[in-house]
């Protein structure tokens, strides 16, 4: 690990942006789970472990996992709402890569992902 800190927006951003509240996982504090419906059918599914800066998205259509990324060197998760639209981002840094996870939960769903080298 680089000794970068995880950082993460509070309970507060996230039910402003996404009506939700994370919980904890397995009673652990610093592993937060994230439940988000995005349209009919549709549920996106954040783990994320703020010391352990590691994340595991997945994305279910009608129960069906059809996505499912698990990530780690996460060093900022943010949200944002403004003009309809509602998305997590989500920052990565380890060694000679970095890159970026943005899925967008509202109106459609959508997930981008980029790693490269730098």
């Amino acid at each position: 690990m680089t000794g970068q800190e995880f950082l993460v927006p509070g309970d507060a951003e996230i039910l402003e942006a996404f009506g939700v509240e994370s919980e904890a996982t397995d009673g652990v504090e610093s592993t937060r789970s994230l439940r988000l419906a995005a349209g009919v059918g549709d549920e996106v599914c954040l783990t994320y472990d703020i010391p352990g800066r590691s994340i595991h998205l997945q994305w279910f259509r009608k129960g069906v996992c059809v996505l499912d990324i698990f990530r780690e060197e996460a060093v900022r998760m943010s949200v944002n709402s403004s003009e309809g639209v509602t998305t997590l981002s989500l920052t990565f840094e380890s060694g000679s890569l970095s890159g970026e996870l943005h899925v967008q939960v509202w109106p459609t769903l959508s997930v981008n992902d980029r790693l490269l080298a730098h």
